[in-house]
């Protein structure tokens, strides 16, 4: 998630509820809105030991 493998002039294009979310988010914006929907994935789909 380094700024130099995702440039400003190339964002990343982030989706919630299947649309596009407009404008676009910034990377940071963007990984929090992709971990705030990977953890609860996960942990839904690893069993507890």
């Amino acid at each position: 998630w380094g700024e130099d493998k995702f440039p400003d002039d190339k964002p990343l294009v982030f989706y919630k509820k299947g649309s596009q979310i407009l404008p676009c988010p910034d990377i940071r914006d963007g990984l929090q809105e992709v971990l705030k929907n990977m953890i609860p994935y996960i942990q839904s789909e690893v069993p507890e030991r």
